[in-house]
């Protein structure tokens, strides 16, 4: 019975997930990564190209990587992380004006 709810709700819980995936506006920007996502990404790159590391050995060494910066270091990721947000800022309230347009035009 506990089997047959789960694969039920699991069941659910993708149709939600994708109905909602399919009214995302594909014109609407991104929002950044976050510090960590983008040294990991970079990181990835890296040890990838090392053969028979597994995908979980490979997040491992990356976060180990991560907690091993210097303040300044982390300060550089951060930085990026913070110039990122703000060009999606200013593309979001271009979005948004843009979105309020069409609705004003629509009426």
């Amino acid at each position: 019975m506990k089997r047959e709810n789960l694969i039920k709700n699991t069941k659910e819980n993708r149709q939600k997930k994708k109905q909602k995936e399919d009214n995302v506006d594909p014109n609407k920007p991104k929002k950044p990564a976050s510090s960590f996502f983008r040294f990991s990404r970079e990181g990835k790159k890296l040890v990838e190209k090392r053969s028979g590391i597994n995908d979980s050995t490979i997040n491992v060494l990356v976060s180990l990587k991560w907690k091993e910066l210097s303040e300044e270091e982390n300060q550089v990721w951060n930085n990026t992380t913070v110039e990122a947000m703000e060009s999606y800022k200013n593309e979001m309230e271009e979005y948004n004006k843009t979105a309020a347009e069409k609705q004003n035009n629509n009426n």
